[in-house]
């Protein structure tokens, strides 16, 4: 497909970037269930390869900046709508809640049941309270705590830091015009890593607290909403695509630098990570959407298209949400212990809590999670008919 034809597809699903998506949960997957299984001895191979994987945990950081090229972009799309917000904010809660709030049922449910021993016990760390989930607001305790609290539902930190920003994010497009757009979420990313040091100094919760909260982890999300306005522009498109080469050297330059900050783990708060090593890892995913846009018929637009891959990108949301507790659960079960991968016995029963967690997952999108979007979807922009059919859109994100 060439630029111009996918260009031609914003509004339509991008097979490359339900590719991408993939990625982004296989980075996820790695870092909760190889990296924080692992228990390697020092100065074996083992521990090479530990270290080599510990930047997965950026793997949240690409889906940052995928949200933010994807849901930019309709809003650029459609900014004079009269239905602007209404549409936008059903749509997005359509996408969001019912899965997130089956969650949260169930892991407070177990919880109860567990406590008056109806089932039994496996170990999670508290819960929050109940209201912080529900409102999108458990990043805040999380950052005081500097920690992410119970495995049921820790990783909903970032999902917190999106629907924060989406509260901001439509208002931003609505107001500021289209050729100023740039200019001021091009400062916002600037100063994402000043906030960030500013958490670091001041916040009780250091660089954890940069980590979780969402003004010092905007640049990701802005990066990915400035590659959307680009995007429409025919002029940008094309340059890009003469330039890939560049975009493959800049890749190159990015990959190096991360590579730098590979020994810096996100739950220490490091310094390099805190100050530039958020925003480096953003603008490499950054550069790495845009050379999957112009990918055309190319190796990397061919790996972006692989069946499993964007089958497994379709369905991330709810292994994102799914596989630590999943994992917990099952490795409680069979082997009476905390999720471990230390040989052959705990890495198949690790491959049993996969299998399962994408199970489910695969379940909860076909009886529920696409439904649901459909019925959001009928709530329109523009008047019926104005848009492309629900199965090619692309900001299911």
């Amino acid at each position: 497909m060439s630029v111009d034809a996918l260009a031609g597809e914003s509004r339509r699903r991008v097979p490359e970037l339900d590719g991408l998506r993939g990625v982004a949960i296989l980075l996820v997957l790695v870092r909760h269930l190889v990296w924080g299984e692992m228990e390697p001895a020092p100065g074996s191979a083992a521990a090479l390869f530990h270290s080599a994987i510990s930047l997965s945990w950026s793997g949240v950081d690409l889906f940052f900046v995928l949200s933010g090229f994807l849901l930019a972009g309709v809003l650029l799309d459609n900014r004079e709508s009269p239905s602007y917000f209404r549409t936008f904010y059903i749509r997005r809660a359509c996408r969001i809640v019912p899965l997130y709030y089956a969650m949260i049922a169930v892991a407070f449910g177990w919880t109860f049941l567990v406590a008056r021993g109806l089932l039994a016990p496996v170990p999670f760390r508290q819960l929050l309270p109940a209201w912080m989930y529900l409102t999108f607001t458990q990043n805040f305790a999380m950052a005081n705590a500097g920690m992410a609290g119970s495995q049921w539902l820790g990783p909903t930190w970032s999902l917190a830091v999106e629907e924060q920003f989406y509260l901001c994010l439509p208002f931003l497009v609505r107001v500021v015009a289209p050729a100023s757009f740039p200019y001021l979420a091009g400062a916002l990313v600037l100063l994402a890593p000043a906030v960030r040091m500013a958490l670091f100094d001041f916040h009780r919760g250091h660089g954890f607290a940069a980590y979780v909260l969402m003004p010092g982890r905007a640049d990701a999300l802005l990066l990915g909403a400035l590659i959307a306005w680009g995007w429409r522009i025919p002029s940008w498109r094309a340059s890009l695509a003469r330039n890939r080469p560049l975009l493959y050297l800049a890749l190159g330059v990015l990959v190096a630098g991360a590579a730098v900050l590979t020994p810096h783990d996100v739950a220490l708060g490091a310094l390099p990570l805190v100050y530039v090593g958020y925003s480096w890892l953003a603008a490499l995913y950054a550069v790495l959407l845009v050379l999957v846009l112009t990918a055309g018929s190319g190796l990397l637009g061919a790996v972006m298209r692989w069946g499993w891959l964007r089958g497994l990108g379709v369905v991330s949301y709810g292994v994102y949400l799914l596989h630590l507790p999943v994992a917990r659960l099952v490795h409680g079960a069979l082997l009476h212990d905390g999720p471990r991968l230390v040989d052959t016995r705990t890495a198949l029963v690790t491959l049993v809590a996969l299998a399962i967690t994408v199970g489910l997952a695969c379940l909860s999108w076909f009886v529920m999670e696409r439904r649901i979007i459909e019925r959001g979807h009928s709530f329109t922009y523009r008047s019926p008919g104005s848009e492309p059919p629900l199965s090619a859109v692309a900001a299911r994100a």
